[in-house]
């Protein structure tokens, strides 16, 4: 074989293998957010109906969260912000409307001093996204409840629920070790002393409007 014809079989393989670098480019970019966003993945190509825009933006997500500044909260302001959520589960007893809308000013309080921008609820999940996808699935649950509960549309049950999603949510912030995660919702160690509390505070809550009925 003359070596001109040894050089177009290098060639014509070099170039199979590009094309087949390029075919292969989408599927392996569509592998790594899937890997990346986990449940996030497909609530963006629902929203968007296409899965190309849909990783469009999420491509916009991973780039914008490159540039933010983000940081560990201090050891004080971690104990501060534990004492506040005690207080609002606390709080839920007698009041758990009351108890939600705080837990969601608490978590955006959490964001801001990690440095994540306070441009609104929609786009504190979509930062939440890059590196926390165990807390947004979380987050945008009790957003809805949230969204519910201010047209009176919701029950204590609901209202429970959406305290649990937000200390899921908590927890992670409060999570150091989170950055990078991947995967579906929380649960585990959170989750078993959620499900405690919750249950505990809803008969509570039961018992006092009980207590406040029967006093009259």
């Amino acid at each position: 074989m003359s070596p001109g014809i040894i050089a177009l079989i290098v060639v014509a393989i070099i170039a199979l293998a590009l094309v087949g670098l390029v075919f292969a480019r989408p599927q392996l970019q569509r592998q790594r957010l899937r890997m990346r966003f986990g449940d996030e993945y497909d609530h963006a190509v629902r929203a968007h109906q296409s899965h190309a825009e849909a990783e469009r933006e999420l491509l916009a997500r991973e780039e914008r969260h490159r540039k933010l500044n983000l940081r560990p909260l201090e050891p004080e302001a971690r104990e501060r912000y534990q004492a506040e959520w005690t207080a609002i589960q606390e709080r839920f007893v007698d009041d758990p409307r009351a108890a939600a809308g705080e837990a969601e000013r608490l978590i955006t309080s959490i964001m801001r001093d990690q440095g994540y921008p306070d441009e609104g609820h929609d786009q504190r999940l979509a930062d939440l996204s890059v590196g926390r996808t165990r807390a947004v699935g979380h987050y945008r649950m009790a957003r809805d409840i949230g969204s519910r509960a201010v047209a009176d549309g919701v029950s204590t049950e609901d209202l429970r629920q959406a305290l649990m999603h937000y200390r899921a949510v908590f927890d992670d912030l409060l999570d150091g070790r989170s950055i990078g995660r991947t995967g579906g919702h929380s649960g585990g160690r959170s989750g078993g002393l959620l499900g405690g509390w919750s249950r505990a505070a809803g008969r509570e809550h039961d018992d006092a409007r009980t207590e406040k009925v029967g006093g009259r």
